[in-house]
Order: structure tokens, then C-alpha cells, then sequence
């Protein structure tokens, strides 16, 4: 889990899960931003800059994830997300990491 950056939690609306479209869009967004993003689902995290890593997390539809940034320009990365009807993505608003409550899950990688 990253410490000092920001997170933010979303939940999946779109009826596919987080399906190539969703992921794609999600993953372009990451790569405009010089910092590190993952998205966690359930105990399992990808790099949000990758297309295939997202879609190893296999999200399903109406799933909770927690989004992760940290580095140059984290918040804004985080503040506001696409949510275009195709990544149909409901978002809490991002805060510090180190105010987050510990519900986030171990920082291992399946």
C-alpha cells in the first residue's frame, strides 16, 4: 500500500465489470500523471498504467475498488476520474493516504 500519496475509493457501476473499455480508459488516465497508481480489488492490486495488469483483477460489476496514487501531481491524478458511461465509476472524493481508515488490504501481490 502506498503511504504517502492519495486514495480514493470507487465503486464499478458498469454492468461488465472492469472490462478492456473501462480498463483502457482508467490506464490512459494514469499515463498522463508521472506518478504511481494502482487500483486494489478485494486483496489483489494492479498498475494502473497497465491495460493487461487491470484486467488481471477481474472486477465484477457493481465491485468496490480503492485507487492509490503517489508522487508529482498524485491528487490531481485522483481528483476528478473519467466517468464516462462506460467506466461507470461512482468516486468518493480522494484523500491522504495516512488519514485513510485501515480497511485497505495487505500490500501482497497475487
Amino acid at each position: 500500500m502506498l503511504r504517502n500519496g492519495f486514495t480514493r475509493s470507487v465503486r464499478l457501476r458498469n454492468p461488465e465489470g472492469l472490462n478492456l473499455h473501462a480498463a483502457s480508459v482508467l490506464s490512459q488516465r494514469a499515463r498522463q500523471f508521472p506518478c504511481v497508481m494502482r487500483v486494489w480489488y478485494k486483496d489483489r492490486w494492479a498498475d494502473a498504467k497497465s491495460i493487461w495488469d487491470l484486467l488481471t483483477l477481474v472486477a465484477e460489476p457493481d465491485s468496490a475498488l480503492i485507487l492509490e496514487a503517489e508522487g508529482p501531481k498524485s491528487k490531481k491524478l485522483l481528483n476528478p476520474l473519467p466517468t464516462s458511461s462506460k467506466t461507470n465509476l461512482k468516486c468518493e472524493p480522494a484523500v491522504r493516504a495516512s488519514t485513510c481508515p485501515g480497511e485497505y488490504p495487505p500490500p501482497a501481490r497475487s
